[in-house]
């Protein structure tokens, strides 16, 4: 039997598995679902970890990547060549989130993980 897992519909990029966790593009191009398994509910449950910071994917996500070490991280590449990443563990509870209204996401020129990732594109 196949099962819906989320009704959300994915962007003709690649899911990245973070964990237990899938990482997805939604078919907007413009925000990120991670796709868990409930056990209480016993069924497949999204959650969108673009929604503290919407403007971060206006200009539309064209790829996907992670790091493991030294810290988790997704990095998204966006089609104004600046890359988003997000700080992601799931373990510790992280997703980049600080106190007095810092968001999860930040942007920049500079990584090095997305230069390669833009590189493949």
């Amino acid at each position: 039997m196949i099962r819906d897992c989320s009704d959300q519909g994915a962007e003709r990029l690649p899911a990245i598995k973070a964990g237990k966790r899938g990482i997805f593009v939604q078919q907007s191009g413009r925000r990120v679902y991670e796709l868990s398994f409930a056990t209480q509910e016993m069924d497949y449950d999204d959650r969108d970890l673009t929604r503290l910071n919407l403007d971060i994917g206006v200009q539309g996500f064209v790829d996907i990547d992670k790091v493991t070490q030294p810290d988790k991280m997704i990095f998204l590449p966006r089609g104004d060549g600046q890359c988003a990443a997000l700080l992601y563990d799931t373990k510790d509870e992280v997703e980049g989130r600080g106190g007095g209204g810092s968001r999860p996401w930040a942007s920049s020129r500079t990584s090095r993980c997305c230069r390669r990732t833009a590189s493949r594109t």
